[in-house]
């Protein structure tokens, strides 16, 4: 079990199920500052020994440590008076489930908290984190859960001669409850804002859908809000709820002049007849060369930047793809297969630089060059470097001496 974990892990976890069994005020975190280490590293440590070993640890009283944290925060004389309190209001959250699921120490910074005020004590929330090391938001959630119990709601002379017998439900269904209902009012709301806004075309369309899910007799009736649709007269709605949107958008301000000019026996559907048009107004619309002139050039200086930037990527664009087929018509050279391995290697180094440490005018001397040019493919025998003909040419055709090999006649 303890094979690859340290031994200060090990035996600081071993010495904290002890303290959990013989229920001592001693807390993990503790361990931790005496060891100056992580406080969830020797978490897990603790739990995977529980867990091998099968233990049942006995859950935690958070008045255990009651009395170990009112000391701490030095309330004098009246410090026992501060643990009853204190060791009430933990029998008071743990009726009212709060104390299930939460850990002993915001238990005590809430309950030690409220019986410090109670006693006119003036200790602050950060006090009381500094003492049971917990955080600002779990002390004002364990606050928070306290006061919507009924027992948040007693004066301090009933809190101390009053033991409730009803218990509140648990913080998680609360809130569960409380999200539920506030959901339910937002769905509502926008339920009577879509209503209010809603055409009888609308209106008839979510009727129809609603009658869809139907099954059984088409002749039974549906409720839908305060109204008895009928299926069968489904079409005649139809009917009516189309006659009504388009009598009110014909009623419109705008479409007036409209209704009263098709209204009249002599109105004619030719356009070039129309006297009421103004050619003013639709020339007003068309620019003339100055002012297309004028707006080009307003155009041009305010988005001068961004021409230029586009331009810049053009050109970079281009220099770009001109660059790719430069290197796409680059072929590699290649040397042809000689007639004996000697050969092969003299066209091998005149299609290829082996070192520029190498000179190869001395080799060719040394190497007694005699042979004739290498032969290269056809297409790449234009490579070789024009520049340096005694250096590449000489090697290519010299014998190698004490090789076995002569120079092809």
């Amino acid at each position: 079990i303890t094979r690859g974990r340290r031994a200060m892990y090990v035996s600081a976890a071993c010495l904290y199920i002890v303290c959990r069994q013989e229920k001592n005020s001693v807390m993990l975190i503790d361990f931790t500052d005496v060891l100056r280490v992580s406080v969830f590293k020797l978490g897990a440590t603790f739990a995977k020994l529980v867990n091998l070993l099968n233990l049942q640890l006995p859950i935690v009283d958070p008045s255990l440590y009651i009395a170990r944290f009112a000391g701490m925060l030095q309330f004098g004389d009246k410090t026992q008076q501060v643990i009853v309190d204190a060791s009430r209001l933990v029998q008071r959250m743990d009726r009212d489930w709060i104390r299930t699921g939460r850990r002993p120490a915001g238990i005590c910074g809430a309950c030690l908290l409220i019986a410090a005020r109670l006693h006119n004590f003036r200790r602050t929330q950060r006090e009381i984190m500094q003492v049971v090391k917990i955080a600002d938001t779990t002390l004002r959630r364990r606050l928070d859960e306290l006061r919507l119990t009924p027992s948040g709601n007693l004066s301090v002379s009933d809190f101390r001669g009053l033991w409730l017998e009803q218990s509140a439900d648990p913080p998680a269904f609360t809130n569960n409850r409380i999200k539920a209902r506030r959901a339910m009012l937002a769905q509502q709301e926008q339920q009577q804002q879509s209503e209010s806004t809603e055409t009888p075309l609308q209106r008839l369309a979510r009727t129809g859908n609603h009658l869809q899910t139907q099954e059984g007799n088409p002749t039974n009736n549906t409720e839908t809000g305060d109204e008895q649709i009928n299926v069968v007269d489904f079409d005649g709605n139809v009917d009516r709820a189309f006659a009504e949107e388009f009598a009110s958008y014909l009623q419109a301000e705008s479409l007036k002049f409209i209704t009263s000019d098709m209204a009249n026996d002599d109105f004619n559907p030719d356009v070039s007849t129309w006297s009421d048009m103004d050619d003013d107004e639709v020339n007003n619309v068309i620019l003339n060369d100055e002012e297309v002139r004028t707006k080009t050039e307003m155009w041009d200086r305010e988005n001068k930047e961004f021409m230029e930037e586009l331009e810049r990527k053009r050109q970079a664009r281009e220099l770009d793809e001109g660059a790719r087929k430069r290197r796409k018509q680059t072929r590699k050279k290649v040397a042809l297969p000689g007639a004996t391995p000697l050969e092969s290697a003299q066209n091998m180094l005149a299609t290829r630089r082996l070192s520029k440490k190498i000179n190869y005018e001395v080799l060719g001397k040394l190497l007694g060059n005699q042979g004739s040019k290498p032969k290269v493919g056809p297409a790449h025998a234009g490579m070789i470097p024009s520049g340096a003909p005694s250096r590449m040419i000489s090697v290519a055709g010299t014998p190698m001496y004490g090789s076995g090999y002569t120079t092809p006649t």
